[in-house]
């Protein structure tokens, strides 16, 4: 005798066989035709037409109805409590209102047991069925984003192998196993918020938000050398599944002003931020802990170490954070940050703030025509990075630094006509970055390095290292570094006179730029197509080129 039977909760026997039953389907960014064909939006559609009989999936309605499917992730229910209140609500209200809380997907059905007439009376269910252990265990689970591997279970709620277990026969908790035989688990976004609420009713969630802070910024600290040197690009996927608990831990610590939390991560969060080109969450994240800093030090201390600690720290975000202003075109504010910076590196004993923050401001002075002061800065740093380097030889940031001057100085020296020296920098940069095994420093620096011999016309010496430069840019996923490679080996091949490997690397180089999203970079490839056409005399291409600018 064979059964199907379906049920949430396994049925403890050795002869059972599980199927998981998916949630419906349907993408986010769904097209109209897509969606119309898809589960979760046509039981949406036929859910709505019981309350609005002529209601029709059209491409006005499309983005809400495609966001209501999401945020009650397929949940068949969820659909249908959702679909109940078309004849009473636009449709963007009730995704407002789902994305508020899960307290609102309720029905007055009555021929339905009182169970199942609201997403909080099905959770509520399932949750007094549930042992005091079990349901601690799935309120902690809350605190989490994105899922959660079984270390973290085990050190952030101590989350014993049973009661995982019982909550995954449960389906509270989802294993999503991975072909290496690890795995995480996973929580339904509505029962999360349901969770979540029990999580404040129990008033746990202050003291597990610090146990998942601390653990998810020391997971990030822990892969800081690996981001910094050989393996940057291993040790940001490690990072990649848990980003969203690394970015609640860090704005945690950030909030609450945790001094040696931060201290531990800062490095490895800027590498990690840097390596991903993730430009606009560094600034923001480095300026909020720049802020909560502020007001943590203007605050008694408990003892003089703790302030010191502090304002060492704080020089250190601010100099970051003022890096980050450079993008901007934000040059004074750059100055004065790094200014501070300095000053506050300078009086606590801070000497990465201190040095990074005279590297920044030699690039606000570069970029304010101060050219000079600004060559004379970045030698300054070099100074400081060997000068600190014997009593802070743990510092990854003094080593990045370091390298970062000498590629600064080769532009520096560029502009001042110092042909020569502009390559010996670049030269002992490449080495520095060897030495010490940064394999993103090694790339830029070839980078750098190869086109610098093309603006010198020293084309033997070029094409070695851009290849080079392209080949571990592939290798360490670093696209940016291999588009401004193929840019300088498109110029190469343009001064050789070979016009038709030019068209094709200056093409790749667009399509990079392009997929990059970097607006100012896809311009720039394309005059640099429009101009080679222009002295080819292909009319037709001149035009199809121009056209975009």
């Amino acid at each position: 005798v064979q059964m199907l039977i379906t049920s949430r909760e396994r049925l403890q026997l050795r002869s059972e066989q599980l199927y998981q039953v998916p949630p419906l389907s349907v993408a986010p960014n769904a097209t109209l035709a897509e969606a119309t064909v898809s589960s979760a939006a046509r039981l949406f559609v036929q859910s709505a037409q019981f309350v609005q009989a002529d209601f029709q999936l059209t491409p006005t309605n499309l983005a809400a109805v495609l966001r209501i499917c999401d945020l009650v992730q397929g949940m068949p229910l969820g659909v249908e409590l959702a679909a109940a209140q078309v004849g009473s609500l636009p449709l963007d209200a009730i995704a407002d209102a789902i994305a508020q809380s899960a307290e609102f997907l309720t029905a007055a059905w009555v021929d339905v047991p009182a169970r199942q007439r609201s997403m909080r009376a099905v959770f509520a269910w399932s949750w007094h069925l549930l042992s005091a252990a079990e349901q601690r265990v799935l309120r902690q689970s809350a605190i989490f984003r994105g899922g959660f591997d079984y270390a973290a279970a085990q050190a952030v709620i101590d989350a014993k192998p049973a009661l995982l277990t019982v909550l995954v026969d449960k389906s509270l908790l989802q294993w999503q196993a991975a072909a290496t035989g690890e795995g995480r688990y996973a929580m339904h976004e509505l029962l999360c918020q349901f969770a979540a609420e029990e999580l404040d009713a129990a008033g746990e969630r202050e003291a597990v938000a610090a146990q998942h802070g601390r653990y998810y910024l020391s997971y990030l600290a822990a892969r800081g050398l690996r981001l910094g040197r050989g393996e940057p690009k291993q040790a940001s996927a490690e990072i990649q599944p848990d980003l969203d608990n690394v970015r609640q831990a860090w704005q945690w610590a950030a909030s609450q002003g945790r001094l040696a939390e931060l201290e531990e991560a800062t490095y490895a969060w800027w590498q990690f931020c840097q390596f991903c080109d993730l430009e606009a969450e560094g600034r923001q994240s480095f300026g909020v802990a720049v802020a909560s800093i502020r007001r943590r030090l203007a605050q008694p201390l408990a003892d003089e170490e703790t302030a010191l600690l502090g304002q060492r720290l704080l020089a250190k975000l601010l100099a970051i954070h003022a890096d980050y202003l450079f993008a901007q075109g934000c040059d004074a504010a750059m100055a004065a940050q790094a200014r501070e910076a300095i000053q506050l590196g300078a009086t606590s004993g801070g000497v990465e703030g201190e040095t990074f923050g005279t590297f920044v401001l030699a690039r606000a002075l570069h970029e304010l025509d101060q050219r000079r002061e600004a060559g004379d800065l970045w030698r300054q740093t070099i100074q400081l990075v060997l000068a600190y380097q014997p009593t802070h030889p743990e510092s990854e940031l003094l080593h990045e630094v370091h390298w970062m001057a000498h590629t600064c100085l080769r532009g520096s020296a560029l502009h001042f006509g110092d042909y020569g020296g502009s390559r010996a920098y670049m030269v002992q940069a490449l080495q520095l970055a060897q030495r010490l095994g940064k394999r993103r420093c090694e790339l830029i620096s070839l980078s750098f390095l190869g086109q610098t011999d093309v603006f010198l016309f020293d084309i033997v010496r070029a094409a070695p290292s851009l290849v080079a430069a392209i080949d571990l840019a592939r290798a360490l996923g670093y696209r940016r570094s291999e588009m401004d490679s193929l840019e300088g080996l498109a110029v190469m091949a343009r001064l050789s006179g070979d016009y038709t490997t030019a068209l094709r690397l200056l093409e790749q180089n667009l399509m990079l730029a392009t997929e990059l999203a970097l607006p100012y970079d896809e311009s720039f490839a394309l005059a640099a197509l429009v101009r080679l056409h222009c002295q080819l005399g292909n009319a037709p291409a001149v035009m199809q080129r121009s056209e975009p600018l």
